[in-house]
C-alpha cells in the first residue's frame, strides 16, 4: 500500500494490485476518468481535505444553518466530492472538469452565502487558491478554462 499523496500517478508500479483487475471493481466504464486522472484527482481532493482551513468544507452545511438551502441551490461538499471520486459510485466523475467545476462550485457557495469578511468566507478564499496552485501542480500539462487565478 502507497498513500495517495505519495504515490505518483506516473509508475504503474505504483498501482494498486486491483486496479489493474477488471473482477476487483468490474469492467472500468469508458466515460470515467483515467486511472491516472483518478490518482490525481483524488490527490487533490486529498490535499483539500487535509489543509487547515478545510474544516468546514468536510461536511455538508448544517440544515439549522438559516436559509442556506434557500439560497444555495446545488449544496456541495467535501465528503460528496469524495464520495463522486469512488468509482463504484453511479454518479462517478467522467471528466477531471467535473471534479474541478464541483471543487470551485464549493467555493462559490461559501463566498455566496458567508459574508466577505466572515472566517468561513476568508478560509474559502484562501482554500480556493490553494486548490488552483496544487491544480496547476498536479496537472501541469494541462490548463482549464473553469479554474484560473484572478
Amino acid at each position: 500500500w502507497v498513500c495517495t499523496l505519495c504515490r505518483t500517478d506516473q509508475d504503474p508500479a505504483d498501482a494498486y494490485e486491483c486496479e489493474n483487475v477488471h473482477s476487483c471493481r468490474g469492467a472500468k466504464a469508458p466515460y470515467t476518468l483515467s486511472n491516472q486522472e483518478q490518482r490525481r484527482c483524488e490527490k487533490l481532493a486529498l490535499r483539500l481535505y487535509s489543509h487547515a482551513l478545510s474544516a468546514p468544507f468536510h461536511e455538508p452545511v448544517s440544515p439549522l444553518a438559516q436559509n442556506y438551502y434557500q439560497i444555495i441551490r446545488r449544496p456541495i461538499d467535501l465528503s460528496l466530492i469524495r464520495r463522486r471520486l469512488d468509482e463504484t459510485n453511479t454518479l462517478h466523475y467522467f471528466s477531471v472538469e467535473q471534479f474541478i467545476d464541483d471543487v470551485l462550485l464549493m467555493f462559490k457557495n461559501c463566498a455566496t452565502f458567508n459574508y466577505p469578511d466572515s472566517e468561513v468566507a476568508q478560509a474559502g478564499q484562501n482554500l480556493e487558491t490553494f486548490f488552483l496552485n496544487q491544480l496547476k501542480e498536479v496537472f501541469p500539462e494541462r490548463t482549464f478554462a473553469n479554474a484560473s487565478l484572478e
